[in-house]
């Protein structure tokens, strides 16, 4: 799927992460822990994990999400009666029901002429949020929109065939938040979206569900050849498709910045690409792979406190479902705001059943 968003700019990018940072080397670099020396550091060579931010009891990403929001509605000082639209993109959502960008709509103190919904997707939907809510927009009259997106990676388990060694630890906690603005004058946006579900298979949390509503495990299963595969196979195909679609190349663009899956993926896919490294932004040595978080995160280590104008950028997800997009944006790096640190989490005031 091929589509054009006009009209609408991104107008802020913030990231909101708990306040402890673990090195690798200080949670698994001692005796007990279940992992020798070797090990760790040929996994933190291969994916470039060095650490992660991990959440604290209680919190969960949508705790983040909010806090990453407030700082970009007020540092922009956003009206939030004209916020039109509001998405949260996750697979770690508060409560089976209701909708958890409905909470968040509450926490923000956003008006009720907006549409809230959540979409569960996870390494992919930064993008596809971000397509989402522009296409709402331009049949709307929503001045803003707001995104949000992220996951509590460090709960899970990962096993299954073909997974790394210890594959859990490659996970990191984040929430994200963007505004899109509605502008007249704002360059054009390009998306192209993928999706596969014959390939449902290769990454998948099948417990606790209708499908399987016996929660056996809290484990997610992964086949690690075959993710491996579609991710320096389909993405970087996906990237020189749209690149041919718009009559670009890589010199085209100041920033390529790919989902932070692991290093090597993400070496891969620029080198089919045609990026040079240095074009590449990385954030997975400090927040590990944060799912649909992970674009931001790079956008914030590396251009936060930028004073640099607008500048354009290949951003592209790819993971579970299967599914992957890309779009050919611009940012002013202005927007990309500082990380912000938190150990705050919402009380809701539910009470257990007796």
């Amino acid at each position: 799927m091929l589509s054009t968003i006009s009209g609408i700019r991104i107008g802020a990018v913030a990231v909101g992460v708990p306040t402890r940072w673990v090195s690798l080397e200080e949670q698994f670099g001692f005796e007990g822990s279940g992992m020798d020396e070797k090990t760790l550091k040929k996994f933190i060579k291969n994916t470039g994990v060095e650490g992660r931010y991990i959440s604290v009891e209680k919190q969960t990403n949508s705790d983040l999400c909010c806090a990453a929001a407030e700082k970009l509605l007020s540092e922009k000082n956003i009206d939030r009666n004209k916020i039109g639209v509001l998405i949260y993109v996750s697979q770690t959502f508060d409560y089976r029901q209701p909708a958890t960008s409905l909470v968040l709509q509450h926490r923000l103190n956003v008006g009720m002429d907006c549409m809230a919904f959540d979409i569960g997707l996870g390494c992919s939907g930064y993008v596809y949020g971000l397509n989402v809510i522009g296409s709402l927009m331009m049949q709307s009259k929503a001045e803003y929109g707001l995104l949000m997106c992220g996951e509590t990676g460090t709960r899970d388990i990962i096993c299954g065939k073909d997974a790394a060694d210890n594959e859990d630890i490659l996970f990191g906690d984040a929430g994200t938040a963007t505004l899109l603005v509605r502008d007249p004058d704002a360059p054009e946006m390009h998306f192209m979206s993928r999706s596969d579900g014959s390939r449902f298979r290769a990454l998948i949390h099948p417990w606790g569900f209708y499908r399987n509503p016996v929660k056996v495990r809290d484990v997610e299963y992964m086949d690690g050849i075959s993710v491996f595969n579609f991710s320096t196979e389909e993405a970087p195909e996906l990237i020189n498709d749209l690149m041919n679609e718009m009559k670009t190349s890589s010199d085209d663009y100041d920033y390529l910045v790919l989902h932070q899956a692991n290093k090597l993926i993400m070496k891969q896919i620029a080198k089919k690409t045609g990026f040079p490294e240095e074009k590449s932004l990385k954030s997975i040595d400090v927040f590990g792979n944060t799912s649909s978080a992970s674009i931001a995160t790079a956008l914030v280590k590396n251009l936060a406190d930028s004073d640099k104008g607008r500048s354009r950028f290949l951003l592209s997800g790819y993971g579970i479902g299967l599914s992957w997009g890309a779009v050919d944006c611009y940012i002013d790096e202005k927007d990309i705001l500082p990380l912000v640190k938190t150990d705050e989490y919402f009380e809701d005031g539910y009470q257990s059943i007796n």
